[in-house]
């Protein structure tokens, strides 16, 4: 009996190291400020909790997936204003810095297919508007490998914060794919947008 269970379980670890499948969630404001201080890149999407403005609902996420042996990080946070305070938040990230273009892999040749680091700069998914913050020398963003994005919603008075940082990463789009960036987000942040 033993060891059937013992031969049940190392199959059962073995078909999850081959497909990947192994997601680790948290959700708690602790974890959302030990996880954000650990990264000093996250730090540059995602906002310090004691400087934010009063709000009505915050929603946080953590996700550490393991794909075969290479790990992916994601961080979503998504923080819920009256009208006034959501209005002069969204003036705040207007002030960012944005992409404003698609990034194409540079040192990809083949004529007939095109790859994208990040083929889409802004991107709906329902009433959300999804803007890629710019990659400079002092944030630490890398397409696509980390990535920060942020997103208003004027009906639900919502700004969410997403911070993605997958080492194994190497392009999110083909041939400037349609709805890739909005694939990537809901795959790896799992919100109900």
């Amino acid at each position: 009996m033993k060891r059937n269970i013992v031969v049940t379980f190392l199959v059962f670890s073995l078909c999850m190291c081959f497909t990947g499948c192994f997601t680790s969630i948290r959700s708690s404001k602790t974890d959302y400020v030990k996880r954000r201080s650990e990264s000093s890149v996250s730090q540059n999407v995602l906002p310090d909790l004691n400087n934010l403005p009063p709000y009505k609902k915050l929603n946080y996420q953590y996700r550490w997936i393991l794909r075969i042996i290479f790990v992916s990080e994601t961080m979503r946070l998504v923080v819920t204003y009256d009208e006034e305070t959501y209005q002069k938040e969204k003036t705040n990230i207007n002030n960012l810095k944005f992409l404003k273009n698609p990034v194409p892999w540079e040192s990809h040749f083949d004529n007939d297919e095109k790859l994208y680091l990040l083929p889409e700069h802004e991107f709906n998914i329902n009433s959300y508007n999804f803007r890629v913050l710019e990659a400079d020398e002092d944030n630490g963003f890398n397409y696509p490998k980390r990535i920060g994005i942020i997103a208003t919603s004027d009906m639900k008075k919502s700004i969410a914060y997403l911070y993605s940082d997958d080492f194994d990463l190497d392009y999110i789009g083909e041939n400037n794919a349609k709805n890739a960036m909005v694939k990537f987000v809901k795959e790896n942040f799992k919100y109900r947008w």
